[in-house]
């Protein structure tokens, strides 16, 4: 493992979060506590789940179709659809994930939008992928979960 393990640690590519004692480990020092799990450290190849946003498919040429939105929307009110009808989960590669959707400073996203269709010829093969096992392991005295080989 490299000498900055730390720096590229989480999903999106950020560092090892600092270890916080929970409120209920500061009102009951030395009495029963409820389990302390350690964060959990992705690599490149770990799928994650991402969220995606997809592009109106009804304004494929560039305009906007106001009044088809706000029937498929009354629809959807009217068949008790509380969900969002323009997101997906996409599971992918954290790397793939950190190519394909970059975010600004401020972490908004400023990539390309997206069709189901390019999502799922692009990230469609990582859907069946399975779960993999998590270990824990202990590095310069920091402890973390890590997904075993």
């Amino acid at each position: 493992m490299a000498a900055n393990w730390q720096e590229n640690f989480t999903a999106t590519g950020g560092p090892m979060p600092q270890r916080k004692n929970s409120a209920w480990e500061r009102a009951a020092p030395g009495g029963p506590q409820a389990p302390v799990l350690p964060p959990f450290r992705f690599t490149d190849e770990t799928i994650i789940p991402v969220v995606v946003r997809i592009q109106d498919e009804y304004s494929q040429d560039g305009r906007k179709s106001k009044s088809h939105k706000k029937f498929i929307k009354h629809i959807s009110k009217l068949a008790g659809n509380k969900s969002s009808d323009n997101t997906v989960v996409v599971h992918m590669p954290r790397s793939e994930y950190l190519k394909n959707f970059p975010h600004d400073e401020e972490g908004r996203y400023i990539g390309k939008p997206w069709s189901r269709k390019e999502l799922d010829l692009e990230f469609g093969m990582y859907e069946d992928a399975g779960r993999r096992k998590w270990v824990r392991r202990v590095e310069d005295g920091r402890s973390f979960m890590e997904e075993s080989n």
